[in-house]
Formats: C-alpha cells, sequence, structure tokens
C-alpha cells in the first residue's frame, strides 16, 4: 500500500509549505526559496531650479509659491508602503496569520529600497529647495540694497532742495526788509546805511543763522528807521546786527569804539575847519537838520530848498556832515538816537545868529570834538533818550571810561 501523499493547502500548495509572494509564478522556483525583490530604478536628483521670474522693478515671489520640486521632469513622488494594507493583502491571499511574519521579513529588501527611495527624493527635494530659498535671499537683499540706495538718494536731494529752499526764503525776506526801509525813508537814496536785525542767541549775540526779525535803517540827516519782519515801523527791536556781533569780546568792543572815535575826530576836525575856512560867519538855514515824511512835505520841502543860495546850501551840507563825523566821537562811539542829533543840530549856529554866536558855537564844537570839553558827552550819558537802540547803562559808562583824559585823545588841528 502505497504511503499518504501530503495534504493540500487550498489553492494546490502542501500543508505547511511556505506559499510564494504575491505575484510569483507557481512552480516558478523551488520550495522553500523567493524571488528576488523587482529592481527599482535609482531615484535621479532633480535640479534646482531657479524662482519665477518676475515683472521689472518688483521682487519675485519666494520659491513656496512656485511649483513642488518633485513635479519637475516627470518625476513623481514615490508612495510609501503602508504595512497594513500589506498585512491585510497577505491575508486576502489566504495566508495564515502564524506565517505573516515570515512573509514580511522576506518582503523587507524590498520595503528597505522603497524606504531608501523616499530618503533621497527628499533630500533631492530639500536641496533643490535650499537652492531655491538661497537665490530667493540674494535677490531680496540686492532689492532691499537697491531700496536703501534710492531712498538714501531722495533724501539727500530733498535735504538739499529744503535747504536752498530756506535759503532762497531768507534772501527773499531780507531783500524785502530793505526795500521797506527804503521805502518808509522815502527812498533808498535818503539812507545812509541799513542793517539786518538778527535775534539774540543763547551768548547774548546775534544769531545770522535764523531769519531777521528786522531791520535798521539810518537816513542821511541821522534819522533811525526800526521795522519789524513784517515791515511795519517800531520804536525799537530786541536784537542785533552783523556788526555788532563781529565785537563779542570786551577787549574787541572797546578797540572798535576807540577806533571809532579817532577816526570821528579826525574826520569832524577836518569838516569844522573847512566850515571857519569857507564860511566863517554863515549859519544853517531854518531846513537844516529837516527831513520829509511823506511825499507831500518831501515836495514841499524841495520846493524851499530850491530856492536858497548855493551858499546857504553849502553850508547846511558842510554842518550836516560835521555832525554826522562827530556824533560818535560825542558817544564814545555808542549809537546815538534821534533826540540826541537833534539836541546836536540846534547846537549849531542857525537862523538870527550874530557872527559873534557862531564863532563861539563853533569854538565849543570843536572843544567837545577835541576832549577839552565833554559837555556833550556828559548830556549824551545823562539822558538815555539820546541813546540808540540797544545800548546799555554799562556801556554808556565805559565809553567815558575808554575815551580817557583830554590830553590822551587831544588831536593835533587839521589845517
Amino acid at each position: 500500500m502505497a504511503p499518504p501523499g501530503p495534504q493540500m493547502q487550498p489553492g494546490g500548495a502542501p500543508m505547511g509549505a511556505v506559499p510564494p509572494p504575491p505575484g510569483a509564478q507557481p512552480g516558478g522556483m523551488p520550495m522553500g526559496k523567493m524571488a528576488p525583490p523587482p529592481q527599482i530604478p535609482p531615484f535621479r536628483p532633480l535640479p534646482s531650479s531657479p524662482p519665477p521670474a518676475a515683472a521689472p522693478g518688483q521682487v519675485p515671489p519666494p520659491p513656496a509659491m512656485a511649483a513642488p520640486a518633485a513635479a519637475n521632469d516627470g518625476v513623481q513622488q514615490p508612495h510609501p508602503l503602508d504595512l497594513k494594507s500589506i498585512v491585510q493583502g497577505l491575508q486576502r491571499s489566504g495566508i495564515k496569520p502564524d506565517q505573516v511574519m515570515n512573509m514580511l521579513d522576506t518582503l523587507a529588501p524590498v520595503m528597505n529600497a522603497q524606504n531608501k527611495s523616499e530618503l533621497e527624493f527628499f533630500k533631492a527635494n530639500n536641496a533643490a529647495l535650499k537652492a531655491a530659498n538661497d537665490a530667493y535671499a540674494k535677490v531680496m537683499q540686492a532689492s532691499a540694497a537697491q531700496t536703501r540706495a534710492a531712498t538714501g538718494v531722495r533724501a539727500e536731494d530733498r535735504r538739499l532742495d529744503q535747504g536752498q529752499q530756506n535759503i532762497d526764503i531768507k534772501a527773499d525776506k531780507e531783500a524785502r526788509l530793505k526795500q521797506a526801509a527804503a521805502q518808509a525813508a522815502g527812498g533808498g537814496a535818503f539812507l545812509k546805511t541799513t542793517e539786518l536785525v538778527y535775534p539774540k542767541g543763547e551768548n547774548g549775540q546775534p544769531d545770522q543763522t535764523k531769519a531777521p526779525i528786522g531791520v535798521r535803517g539810518i537816513t542821511k540827516t541821522g534819522k533811525i528807521i526800526n521795522l519789524d519782519a513784517d515791515g511795519h515801523q517800531v520804536a525799537g527791536l530786541d536784537g542785533g546786527t552783523p556788526k555788532e556781533a563781529k565785537a563779542t569780546a570786551p577787549g574787541q568792543r572797546d578797540a572798535v569804539r576807540t577806533n571809532i572815535v579817532k577816526s570821528g575826530i579826525t574826520n569832524a576836525i577836518a569838516r569844522l575847519n573847512e566850515i571857519e575856512k569857507a564860511h566863517p560867519t554863515g549859519s544853517t538855514s531854518s531846513f537844516f537838520g529837516q527831513h520829509a515824511d511823506n511825499p507831500l512835505s518831501r515836495a514841499a520841502y524841495g520846493a524851499g530848498k530850491s530856492i536858497q543860495t548855493g551858499v546857504q546850501q553849502d553850508i547846511d551840507a558842510k554842518w550836516a556832515s560835521m555832525i554826522d563825523e562827530a556824533i560818535p566821537v560825542f558817544t564814545g562811539g555808542l549809537r546815538g538816537s534821534d533826540a540826541f542829533r537833534k539836541f546836536l543840530i540846534e547846537q549849531a549856529p542857525g537862523p538870527g545868529d550874530k557872527p559873534a554866536n557862531v564863532k563861539e558855537k563853533m569854538r565849543l564844537f570843536r572843544q567837545n570834538i577835541e576832549g577839552t570839553s565833554k559837555a556833550f558827552f556828559n548830556k549824551f550819558s545823562s539822558d538815555p533818550s539820546f541813546w540808540g537802540p540797544g545800548v546799555k547803562p554799562e556801556e554808556v559808562k565805559g565809553g567815558a571810561d575808554s575815551r580817557g583824559t583830554s590830553s590822551e585823545w587831544k588831536v593835533e588841528k587839521v589845517n
């Protein structure tokens, strides 16, 4: 009797034998051996692609907005193995639970190859993204640097434009103030000097970096015209002029005042000698020291002077010139007011003065100019209404001391 054959499993396989893996050809290999795992083509790293081009003047979008790197060149992302699906497939194929582990061990090379393929894919994908991010960062840095440079150029141009505008505004304001002073004096020909007045800084000196607060004009007759920043005439301005700013130190201020006094002495004596030589007994007219404040009075003033003789006009002109030169001498180099000028005009020979009176007044002027008499300076120092704008009491006192004695600043007679 022949021995019984082996019991067969469903599907024709002997009991106890390991079934072939799914997809294996029956009878293709001896019992107990598995077919080699399928060959997986090697994964090709994707080339790094630059970010998509942007329109001129615009920053391109970041790489995250571009298409995934794995979709380039027709390469598909590998699908990871699902262990649960594999087990379920083996069970559906009739593999018993105690044989599943053996089947999984057999599939280990395939799973390792799949995992390696996935790892290489993600490495290549990360490398492509890193290259794209690096390129994008360089583009952003270049764009930011270009923006900063352009912004700096625009800011510098704006500062230059604003600075030039400020200069133009300041120059225009100064020109308008000088023009207003000329109009207030009746015309530029009637002005002797025009000085812009600036606000005082923390050091008490005029700050010329700021806009002027007004203008101070001095007419040829000695009248002082003060105009504020709006061109309105005012009594005085709380500021200083560029000339006042030059002599800041006491030593410099005293030196300037001394030079002014010395120059005034020389010039005033020369004018007085001319008067004594040309008109020893001549007196000024009723028009001497007068000025017109409006067109109507200027017309009347001009008509009256037109009927004067040439000699009388020459006398008035010489006496006016002498007083202009002598005022700094009588003030110790300080600025005098209109009131002090009127006081000096009253001391000059006038209508009705006899030759003896003319001679006496001329002598008094000479003595005060030469320093043998300080009557005019004492009159100036004792009456603050005679002081010009900005003159301080300590300056008046210092002016008296700086003149010294008559022998120290007396000058020789100019022939």
